[in-house]
């Protein structure tokens, strides 16, 4: 049995060294697999911010055209006649009065990023409320995109309404 002993110390030991190397093998292989897993979620995310970038730069191109459309529908000048005639059209479809058209002094306006020329008509009319309404229906729905209409108010007169209000047009300064 003395025999056996160191047989079975020499089995032991392998034994011993082999369990050994595979849990150091299984540590190992552990830290390879999370590793790569990591490198996978790494590639993964560079993908996603690949993706985020090109749309973003997808974005600013749209932007960019956009701002440009923008700029574009800004008028080199303000054509007063333009708006003259109109004010005129308008009151004429509508069945009001015109008391005036007066032409404001002109004004520079600051927005974000430019200055642009302010122009600004003042208009008085007199009519019913409801032909009064018209005309501000027949001027806004042939409005530039620069222009506005602006410090409106009624105010009743016998049996009419008084009605002054700017026309505010922006247009790029010379």
């Amino acid at each position: 049995m003395t025999r056996w002993i160191p047989v079975f110390a020499v089995f032991l030991l392998v034994d011993l060294y082999l369990g050994q190397a595979y849990w150091e093998t299984s540590k190992n292989v552990a830290k390879q697999e999370n590793l790569l897993a990591g490198s996978v979620q790494a590639v993964n995310k560079a993908g996603v911010l690949q993706r985020d970038a090109q749309q973003i730069e997808n974005e600013l191109v749209t932007a960019k055209a956009d701002l440009s459309q923008q700029e574009a529908a800004f008028l080199a000048r303000v054509d007063s006649l333009e708006i003259f005639n109109l004010v005129v059209a308008s009151a004429q479809a509508s069945g009001v009065q015109l008391n005036s058209v007066q032409q404001m002094p002109q004004a520079t306006e600051k927005l974000p990023g430019n200055s642009y020329q302010l122009d600004k008509q003042r208009v008085t009319a007199t009519g019913r409320f409801v032909s009064l309404g018209l005309l501000m229906n027949q001027i806004e729905n042939k409005l530039r995109p620069t222009w506005r209409i602006a410090a409106v108010s009624f105010t009743p007169s016998g049996d009419e309404w008084k009605i002054p209000f700017d026309i505010l047009t922006l247009a790029r300064p010379q």
